[in-house]
């Protein structure tokens, strides 16, 4: 389960959904380390992403881009290879944050 804080990923290229064929699911990265996101973008190295750290204050922010880009969920804790991430819904990070 995502905690708070947690760090994001968003490939720069990525302005839509439709836009991220072929990084997994399409969805943005979230990572509960920063060692786990910067192996994973090590190993993606030719996307170029904007990261940032999401804290209990900054999410609500965070969380409304997302949805106006039209992200609905985001991929958490992939392995360098994009497998075994967890598909966490927007909604889900929001009842989060009411806990």
């Amino acid at each position: 389960m995502l905690q708070f804080p947690f760090w994001i990923a968003v490939p720069r290229e990525t302005l839509s959904p439709q836009g991220s064929k072929g990084y997994g699911t399409g969805a943005p990265w979230t990572f509960s380390t920063a060692e786990k996101m910067a192996k994973f973008l090590a190993a993606h190295h030719n996307v170029q992403c904007e990261t940032k750290l999401v804290d209990r204050y900054s999410a609500p922010a965070v969380i409304s881009k997302l949805a106006t880009d039209g992200f609905s969920a985001v991929c958490h804790d992939a392995d360098e290879d994009g497998s075994g991430a967890t598909d966490i819904s927007l909604a889900e990070i929001s009842a989060a944050l009411h806990r």
